[in-house]
């Protein structure tokens, strides 16, 4: 008999000063056994909550699934100090010494069980099985600390080759007639089978001082069937440490790294770093903050850039529904010369995610960029023009989960993407359509 069962034979305290909004998406995350996400949540209001009971032992229970034994044991010591008749903190506090290996604590603490909480026989013979197993070191393995997900995706792309979307346009020579050009086939889309994949890992590591450490790693590519110079890799590392420093608030330190290819060969290598505060409002988190990005392109560097970005963001959760609002804006300082001088980016994206039941789940992704460059592009392109670039895109997808512990998911994914612009060599459009497998851990 493991010591999560003696805990669950033992009522269970409510987290009654949770909102709803709070208590059904920890909920929910517990259901889909994706404990990170609830111990992030339910970290984010420690600050407010912290003095409660209820809270703290859900906070130590949730701990305890997301393979954080430490956070664990600091929240359920504070119920047990506050609450000593809390019997089932009691028994989750054992756990959470036998996952930092200290069985005799554990031990300890089933013999507090048993001599003021005078369990019945039953109970009686539970933990007498578990103090077997304490004696013989033999306890549940703790939960994978790691989490992360794979999927892999098959589809059509209308337009794997990146052609433009106008079948010609005018050069304009100076003192001189205009020059009509028309696109050879090899530049106008050509449309293929492509198989997508992605996979991400992280972890979030609790420190005594209250702040969070996550790392994260993930891949992304998009492989053609027969358009295979513009088969794309994306590989990257990221870092954030998150520092309380007021009730709901923190501040939000980053570094990242990104590694892209195309059609097997080195394109570029993203360097970045990031400072912002965020902010806890009832339901929802509020971010704002400052980045530096350097973009090497190593086949030519013509395109290397310094970005300075400035941004915000809202993500807000209640009933099912999650939604995500960022926005950001940057200046891209050019190293060398180049064709249209420094450029003005502003990107912005909104995100609904909706939990239909605990299987179904759809997802709603709007984006618009803009690029404005600084000088005129060229001379032989509308006189000199200051190219602008406007990109929107939406990308719509329902999933199902497959198996009872919610590891398994099939999706289908419908994405559209149209960039407009004053040159017409710019002018793209795309639209895709995927099905696949996830795998969630």
């Amino acid at each position: 008999m493991c010591l999560v069962a003696l805990a669950l034979a033992l009522p269970a305290a409510r987290a009654a000063d949770l909102s709803p909004d709070l208590a059904e998406r920890v909920q929910q995350s517990r259901s889909r056994a994706d404990f990170a996400a609830a111990l992030r949540d339910l970290q984010a209001q420690q600050e407010a909550l912290g003095e409660s009971a209820d809270f703290n032992y859900l906070l130590g229970v949730v701990a305890l699934e997301a393979g954080e034994p430490l956070v664990a044991l600091d929240a359920l010591e504070r119920v047990v100090l506050h609450r000593p008749e809390y019997a089932g903190a009691w028994l989750d506090l054992a756990i959470a010494h036998t996952r930092l290996g200290d069985p005799a604590s554990a031990e300890a603490i089933l013999d507090h069980v048993e001599s003021t909480f005078s369990p019945p026989p039953a109970l009686r013979e539970q933990i007498a099985q578990a103090r077997v197993g304490l004696r013989a070191q033999v306890s549940r393995p703790a939960a994978n600390p790691w989490h992360g997900d794979v999927a892999v995706l098959g589809g059509y792309t209308s337009n794997a080759n990146a052609g433009l979307a106008v079948g010609g346009f005018n050069l304009t020579p100076v003192g001189g007639n205009l020059v009509p050009v028309v696109l050879a086939d090899s530049q106008r889309p050509r449309s293929d089978a492509v198989l997508q994949s992605r996979a991400s890992l992280y972890r979030d590591f609790a420190h005594d001082s209250g702040s969070t450490t996550s790392l994260l790693a993930y891949f992304r590519g998009r492989q053609y069937a027969q358009e295979g110079d513009y088969t794309y890799y994306e590989a990257a590392l990221g870092a954030s440490h998150n520092l309380p420093i007021a009730a709901g608030r923190s501040v939000v330190l980053g570094a990242s790294l990104r590694e892209l290819t195309l059609g097997g060969r080195p394109l570029a290598l993203f360097a970045g770093s990031s400072l912002g505060l965020r902010q806890s409002l009832g339901g929802c988190m509020v971010q704002a903050n400052v980045e530096y990005e350097y973009r090497h392109y190593q086949q030519s560097a013509y395109y290397s850039a310094d970005v300075l970005w400035g941004g915000a963001g809202l993500d807000c959760q209640w009933r099912g529904n999650t939604v995500q609002l960022t926005a950001r804006a940057g200046r891209d300082s050019a190293r060398g010369d180049r064709a249209g001088g420094d450029t003005t980016r502003i990107e912005s994206s909104l995100l609904w995610r909706r939990d239909w039941t605990p299987r179904w789940t759809s997802e709603a992704l709007l984006y618009a960029v803009h690029n404005g460059d600084q000088l005129g592009y060229s001379p032989l392109l509308e006189n000199n023009a200051t190219r602008r670039i406007d990109r929107l895109g939406e990308r719509l997808s329902l999933s199902r989960t497959l198996d009872g512990s919610g590891h398994w998911r099939a999706s289908v994914e419908l994405e559209n993407t149209r960039d407009y612009s004053n040159l017409p060599i710019f002018r793209l459009n795309e639209h895709q359509i995927s099905m696949g497998l996830r795998y969630l851990f």
